[in-house]
């Protein structure tokens, strides 16, 4: 369960990573979340921090005498221990420093950055360190050649096409409407998909960081996943007829919906390759579909704005482009 946990973490971190903010150790609220991205933060001795704390960035010292209540997960910075730490601590990056007389309650686990564990330290779990780990597991095999990828990318999109596909066989018209708000809406769409992509992750990985709701977190993040899946194939759906609907005609809604999301897909996995534009070219597409699946009631009615925004110079702007 523990594993499930850590694993869980890393996984809603990887999309919340663009979504920082400056924050100081909490020391109240048993289920409040921590990030911290800048300055020199002290805990001093007598005092109790509680909750899970993320840290992106500065430092952060747990003075001798104080304690901090939950699990630590370091991004980058420095977290150096010299009191005690009631939980895990987890390193993916940065340095992480157990003075002499430090206490850890739970588990060590170096996955990347340092570590740096005295002699005196006291962990009461165990110390995995990204040695132990390439003992265990082998050294690291080289990354994919282009070749890999180029194979890797269209089969993803021959598979997302084939998917795509199905679903708009089963709902063709839920498919269509949002496709055309994705399409008429795209401002819209983006800010509502971006507001639901950040803030969803980031409160499930507050309800990771506790065992009690855990299960919830994991039935949540498939509904998560699921709508923005939906949504991409309805962008696709929204490319597919915009590029085939003079070309061919004839092609049915699954039809123009496969081929659209097979080519979005396909150009998504090659930008992928760059840094920062792959993802950021993701993120848009997943937001844009997952806002106009939200704005449509996942394709049961359509989308038309507010009485009196019709003429909004935004909407005309994202409905012309």
């Amino acid at each position: 369960m523990r594993t499930l946990r850590v694993l869980l973490v890393m996984v809603l971190l990887v999309v919340t990573a663009g979504c920082a903010a400056t924050g100081t150790p909490a020391d109240t609220g048993r289920y409040s979340l921590t990030l911290v991205t800048q300055h020199a933060h002290v805990v001093e001795d007598g005092q109790t921090t509680v909750g899970p704390l993320v840290l992106a960035g500065g430092s952060l010292t747990v003075s001798e005498g104080a304690e901090h209540r939950g699990d630590v997960l370091t991004l980058a910075g420095r977290m150096v221990v010299q009191g005690q730490v009631s939980g895990d601590v987890v390193a993916l990056g940065g340095e992480v420093s157990l003075a002499a007389g430090a206490v850890v309650t739970g588990d060590v686990l170096q996955v990347d950055g340092s570590l740096d564990v005295d002699p005196l330290a006291r962990v009461q779990g165990r110390v995995v360190t990204a040695a132990d780990a390439a003992q265990v597991w082998g050294e690291p095999a080289s990354g994919p050649t282009l070749t890999q990828q180029l194979v890797a990318a269209l089969v993803g999109a021959l598979v997302a096409g084939a998917f795509a596909w199905g679903l708009t066989r089963v709902a063709t018209r839920p498919v269509r409407r949002v496709a055309r708000a994705a399409e008429g809406y795209p401002v819209v769409s983006g800010a509502l998909g971006t507001l639901v992509l950040l803030t969803a992750p980031a409160l499930l990985v507050s309800m990771a960081f506790t065992l009690v709701l855990l299960p919830l977190a994991v039935v949540l993040l498939l509904p998560l996943a699921g709508l923005t899946a939906y949504g991409l194939v309805c962008v696709g759906q929204a490319v597919g007829q915009r590029l085939l609907h003079r070309r061919a005609p004839r092609l049915r809604a699954s039809e123009q919906a496969a081929v659209g999301t097979a080519g979005l897909v396909l150009v998504l996995a090659l930008l992928g390759m760059l840094p920062l534009v792959g993802l950021l070219s993701l993120f848009t597409a997943g937001a844009v579909g997952t806002g106009a699946a939200l704005l449509t009631g996942l394709g049961t009615h359509g989308y038309a704005p507010p009485a009196g925004l019709e003429d909004d110079e935004v909407l005309r702007q994202g409905r012309s482009g």
